[in-house]
């Protein structure tokens, strides 16, 4: 596009800054995310520090993880959700549930 544009006005050229902005319409397009929401539901007095079940009785082998189980909601929860039932399974299958940290050179990509 931003070639387009230069063929059309050459004197823009060296004065176009471009921005990559993320919309809830975003979320919608990449996640299937209920109207956009980034985060989960929204904490209030009644569930500020409780979260969903992760398990439905009569649905054996599934785990609920996401956004959704936690307030507040976002990617860090969402990650430690799958953690969490990573956990469940392994004590489900009586193994013993191991992590590792990240090698250095992935904390050093990280920033």
């Amino acid at each position: 596009m931003t070639r387009h544009l230069i063929t059309l006005y050459p004197e823009v050229e060296g004065h176009i800054e471009v921005t990559d902005v993320a919309t809830p319409q975003t979320n919608v397009r990449y996640t299937g995310v209920w109207q956009g929401a980034y985060e989960g539901f929204l904490p209030g007095p009644d569930n500020l520090n409780s979260q969903l079940e992760m398990r439905i009785p009569g649905l054996d082998g599934f785990t609920l993880i996401g956004q959704w189980i936690t307030p507040g909601g976002g990617l860090p929860p969402a990650a430690q959700s799958g953690r969490w039932a990573i956990q469940l399974l392994c004590k489900d299958l009586r193994r013993e549930f191991i992590t590792t940290l990240a090698p250095a050179w992935v904390k050093a990509e990280a920033g």
